[in-house]
């Protein structure tokens, strides 16, 4: 795990005790940001994807869907996201 992935799992661990809820697998899962979970989906770990995370996701044939052809639609959702979280403009 990267190093700033590291410092979002203390964080959200933080958060969870601030907020005294217990800090349990799916309690850390719901703290986790979006880009924590997309960073997941980042080049860093094709590797992680080519073993594991491929099973998430498969084609309609049954074939493995490829790291990029999952990650690509996530940057302009998490843009998205991210414009609404900080009040920006959507619209024009």
């Amino acid at each position: 795990m990267a190093r700033h992935q590291a410092n979002q799992v203390q964080e959200a661990l933080a958060n969870l005790r601030k907020e005294h809820k217990q800090p349990t697998s799916g309690s850390l899962v719901a703290a986790l940001t979006f880009s924590f979970w997309t960073a997941m989906l980042g080049a860093a770990y094709e590797t992680l994807w080519q073993t594991d995370l491929h099973r998430i996701a498969q084609c309609e044939d049954g074939k493995g869907l490829p790291r990029k052809a999952f990650s690509g639609p996530l940057t302009p959702i998490r843009l998205l996201r991210n414009r609404i979280a900080h009040h920006e403009p959507v619209l024009t």
